[in-house]
Parts: structure tokens; sequence; C-alpha cells
């Protein structure tokens, strides 16, 4: 970045958050990408730890966790949130994995 964005203007004030949730969201796509690339599918994303390190609602949360499922359904694998949605498995078979219990715990 050569120098600030425009968007960080006072005049926008009013749309900092949502600009924020905007970036977030290129974040969580960023970390996703990455755990899918690195990571069994017998694991798991932890979601709670990321709503934690950008500071997000359970609403916000629950928004991008939608937004990002959809995205990876529409590219063929499937998804499931568990232990009361704090963790977020992402795989490519049938059945999910042993540790994603449909009950949420």
């Amino acid at each position: 970045m050569k120098e600030l964005s425009s968007k960080l203007c006072v005049t926008k004030k009013e749309n900092f958050r949502k600009e924020y949730i905007r970036r977030v969201l290129c974040y969580f796509r960023r970390d996703i990408y990455e755990h899918v690339l690195s990571s069994s599918e017998n694991d798991y994303f932890t979601l709670e730890e990321f709503r934690n390190k950008y500071k997000l609602s359970t609403i916000e949360m629950l928004s991008l966790t939608g937004q990002i499922i959809n995205e990876l359904e529409k590219l063929g694998w499937t998804c499931k949130t568990s232990y009361n949605d704090t963790a977020l498995f992402v795989y490519s078979t049938k059945d999910p994995p042993p540790l994603c219990f449909p009950d949420g715990f």
C-alpha cells in the first residue's frame, strides 16, 4: 500500500464496520484456503479462534461462515459446523469426519 485508502476518510466513518467485515471475509477466505490445502479432512477450522482474532460478533461470524460454506459447496466440498458452531469441517466424502458430531458436541 503506497498510501492510505480514501475509504479511511473521516466523512466515511459510518461505513468503517461494513468495510472491516468485507476485509475480514477476504482473510477468512485466505485462511480457509490454507486450511484446506494443508490439513487433513479430519481436522477442523477453528471458527472461535478466527472470531476472537477479528473481534466479530456471533451474528457477524455466523453470516461470514454461511458465505464461506456456500462458496465451498459450489466448489464441490461438503461443510458442517460442530462443537456449537465453533468448528468448521470441510470434506469431500459423503460421511462427515469422525470428530464432527451432528448435535454440535
